[in-house]
């Protein structure tokens, strides 16, 4: 996901916080007057992937359509932010912070795997090094134990 489609769902989320309670009637109108997506305004689409993607995490739920007394949609759907969205949004930050955060572990992951690697790569050359210097000695000493039961008998 690129920066600036996680700072719409950021957007789209203070629009909610913002609110004097935690319930908020929301059309779609109203989101894509308010947020920009790539130095435009956000189409109504993309508009309800980001107002999926909230509902998928949980930060928003989707209430029955509000219609006026002849019938026609009046407010569009409405929405409310949930209690863990409030508490997301107020305690552990928003999206752009929870991805740079994500994005700092993995480069921190990374590095120390390299690190890993390379640990891994010079403790086998150790070894092996020991290993040649053990067999050396081996061959050393037994010849030189051959030669002691050898000169003994002759």
């Amino acid at each position: 996901m690129d920066l600036e489609a996680i700072k719409v769902l950021d957007d789209v989320m203070s629009l909610f916080h913002k609110s004097k309670d935690r319930h908020f009637r929301l059309s779609i109108s109203v989101i894509t007057s308010f947020v920009n997506y790539h130095d435009r305004r956000l189409s109504d689409d993309e508009c309800d992937i980001v107002l999926n993607k909230l509902i998928k995490d949980g930060f928003i739920v989707k209430r029955d359509n509000a219609y006026s007394s002849n019938d026609e949609r009046l407010f569009g759907d409405d929405y409310s932010l949930t209690w863990e969205g409030y508490l997301s949004y107020t305690v552990e930050g928003t999206y752009q912070l929870n991805h740079r955060l994500k994005h700092d572990e993995k480069d921190r992951l990374d590095k120390l795997e390299i690190a890993t690697k390379a640990n891994r790569r010079w403790m086998t050359f150790l070894t092996v090094l020991i290993a040649f210097g053990t067999l050396v000695a081996a061959i050393y000493y037994g010849i030189e134990v051959w030669k002691f039961f050898f000169q003994k008998c002759s």
